[in-house]
């Protein structure tokens, strides 16, 4: 049972890589130094699968927990206090700055909880920590920046001349109302300048509805909007046709983004928001960050070709956070 976890959420093997990329590379990482019970085994009762495997795992890793449904807290706290007395090792993942999906007393109560708690709370941004000043003083804080889902810089052979731009702004990902995609339209409207900048939106529209009225509401002249995934080769060529990545992120719970992650790698300047692993990029010279929309026109308008240090360093950082270091250094932790 030594060094054996109990992963939450987890999927079944046959849709994990496409449905959690986040948890499918964790796993994948920590499959280098730890026994993960439950991988590739999907649960239809949430967190209430725990059961299973209670007596099987000495460690319970946890990501976003903090959003359960309220019927399924009790059980949790339940849980919480047996793995007190079974000295079970609870491990969390500090995602966001406040429950996601629900604003109610319970979820918070249960982020405070794991905040004070947990044995290992995981940072992937130095942002968390003015987050966690509650932490018990004999808690541990891992701080290890988003690890990437690639070692290397993108190979740009077989891509399109990167001087032959067609878009001055790619935004791209699942469109949420949360993600701010549609502020910064309609920030564009009412600045009457939607016609001035070629925009490609390209992603995963939270509803067929919302991306009819989204396309309805903003189509200029030179903004192209669809609705799909978008594979990975795509992706690569997208980002080479595009004088920068935006990153219009206005929801308040924001601290890291798996979009970002994915972008950094491809070369090309990113906007994004000053917050979270945004401003911790920024800060290290890797990406741009805006505090208004008019910072953001201003960046397009300057059509800068790189970020500052990006160049000499970023090669260096990518190979530091890899998956593999991180189940590394959580290895050298747990002992």
């Amino acid at each position: 049972m030594s060094n054996t976890i109990y992963m939450y959420p987890m999927r079944s093997s046959r849709v994990i890589k496409e449905k959690s990329p986040y948890v499918y590379n964790l796993s994948t990482g920590l499959l280098t130094r730890f026994r993960i019970a439950n991988y590739g085994i999907s649960s239809s009762y949430g967190v209430l699968d725990i059961r299973r495997y209670f007596f099987k795992c000495n460690i319970f890793y946890f990501n976003w927990i903090e959003d359960l449904a309220p019927v399924q807290i009790p059980f949790f706290l339940f849980f919480w206090v047996m793995a007190r007395l079974f000295k079970k090792k609870i491990i969390w993942t500090h995602h966001n700055k406040h429950p996601h999906r629900s604003n109610r007393w319970s979820n918070k109560f249960l982020m405070k909880l794991l905040i004070r708690q947990a044995d290992v709370v995981i940072a992937h941004t130095k942002e968390s920590y003015p987050l966690l000043t509650e932490r018990k003083k004999e808690k541990s804080t891992m701080y290890f920046f988003h690890p990437f889902f690639t070692d290397q810089m993108l190979i740009k052979e077989g891509l399109p001349d990167s001087t032959v731009k067609a878009y001055d702004l790619l935004i791209w990902g699942n469109v949420r109302r949360s993600k701010g995609i549609e502020q910064f339209m309609e920030y564009l409207l009412k600045k009457n300048k939607i016609d001035d900048y070629r925009i490609k939106i390209v992603g995963r529209f939270e509803s067929e509805e919302y991306y009819k009225a989204f396309k309805d509401r903003y189509t200029g002249s030179f903004v192209s909007i669809e609705n799909k995934f978008i594979e990975h080769s795509e992706l690569d060529v997208l980002h080479y046709k595009s004088h920068a990545v935006f990153f219009p992120y206005t929801g308040t719970s924001v601290l890291n983004s798996g979009a970002l992650i994915l972008s950094l790698p491809k070369g090309i300047p990113i906007i994004g928001p000053c917050e979270g692993a945004f401003k911790e990029m920024g800060d290290r010279g890797f990406i741009y960050v805006y505090k208004t929309f008019d910072d953001v026109l201003t960046l397009i308008n300057e059509k800068k070709s790189t970020t500052p240090n990006y160049q000499h360093s970023f090669a260096t950082f990518l190979q530091e956070h890899t998956w593999n270091k991180f189940a590394d250094r959580l290895y050298a932790e747990l002992q």
